[in-house]
């Protein structure tokens, strides 16, 4: 499945994600039915470019409520935490 947006990078899914937005998902091509509720597969970016990044998600009404088994709040954390271990190594 892809996401509304299409996110060239994983690193900006999760950026994304841990703002809080609402991120939807489809199925492209009509082939098979979306899944509005569950767990689910993403690439991206969006065909015809190649899929360089793939994630797991479970989807509530359509959107994204974890990622990567990681809620919002837990994918900000781990940003900010990545962040943080960055600055020091480099001071």
């Amino acid at each position: 499945m892809y996401t509304d947006r299409n996110f060239k990078t994983k690193a900006d899914l999760k950026k994304a994600f841990a703002t809080g937005a609402s991120i939807s998902t489809f199925q492209p091509g009509g082939f098979f039915a979306g899944k509005t509720d569950g767990s689910i597969a993403l690439e991206g970016p969006h065909y015809p470019a190649p899929h360089s990044w793939y994630a797991t998600a479970t989807i509530a009404n359509g959107c994204l409520v974890t990622l990567d088994g990681k809620t919002a709040e837990q994918t900000r954390l781990a940003l900010e935490r990545a962040a943080a271990r960055k600055a020091a190594k480099a001071a």
